[in-house]
């Protein structure tokens, strides 16, 4: 019988060792939630499309939402440059940009970042845009003395293959913009044509941070082209990776 009562305790010990640990990362993830949505918000942009040199195609108008994430105190905004660049748009989905596309200039106007919870629109303009990266930099303005939560990539977490990680972002307007969290993990690493990390789950949130589940930044998600044009999985890989920031 005391055999058995020994068994029995251990048996109870083992049951219980993973509720605690479902309990610690479900904390874990509402303290991430609870940190970095508030540096998650929405650019409206009006994207004026313009034909480039003889191109033929029609000027046109064209109104986008996409999110972004706060990266400084004083307003900068990181969000994918996708939207901005129709040739490479149209690479990663295998249409190989083409002519129809390079022959297209986009200029993003009326730029205006709007936070969860404050009913006001700020004014943004285009700072920068880095192409290899996929990456484009909104600046706010007129934020007067409105403290703003942003994500601190000046430090960072390690990254290892097999390790969780997560993605915050926002519902659309029509469910007030309600946060939410995607997760994945890290199925492998390249290092070309440039050092990255790839990723599985369901993450999709191009532009927006990747953290450790203990808050830590480590990326951003982005996409990354094979350096060989003859690689018929080029395309592929670009939507499952991303890039150490």
């Amino acid at each position: 019988m005391k055999i058995t009562s020994v068994m029995l305790a251990a048996i109870g010990m083992l049951v219980a060792i993973p509720a605690v640990r479902a309990d610690d990362e479900a904390m874990q993830v509402q303290a991430l939630m609870d940190k970095t949505a508030p540096a998650i918000v929405t650019v409206k942009s009006i994207l004026k499309s313009a034909a480039k040199g003889d191109g033929q195609g029609q000027d046109s108008e064209s109104p986008i939402a996409m999110q972004g994430v706060v990266v400084s105190a004083d307003g900068l905004v990181m969000l994918t440059n996708l939207a901005f660049a129709p040739a490479r748009a149209m690479e990663l989905v295998g249409r190989g940009g083409g002519a129809e596309a390079g022959a297209m200039k986009v200029n993003p106007t009326n730029i205006k970042v709007m936070f969860a919870g404050d009913d006001k629109e700020y004014d943004a303009f285009l700072a920068a845009t880095d192409t290899t990266l996929d990456l484009a930099f909104v600046k706010i303005e007129g934020l007067g003395d409105k403290k703003l939560a942003f994500v601190d990539f000046t430090v960072s977490g390690m990254a290892t293959v097999g390790q969780r990680v997560l993605s915050i972002a926002r519902l659309q307007k029509g469910f007030d913009y309600a946060p939410f969290y995607q997760s994945g993990r890290i199925c492998g690493m390249i290092s070309k044509p440039r050092k990255a990390l790839m990723l599985e789950g369901s993450i999709a949130s191009f532009g927006l941070p990747i953290f450790a589940i203990t808050g830590e930044p480590i990326g951003v998600l982005s996409t990354v082209v094979a350096g060989s044009s003859d690689d018929a999985s080029a395309a592929g890989a670009s939507f499952n990776t991303f890039l150490r920031y």
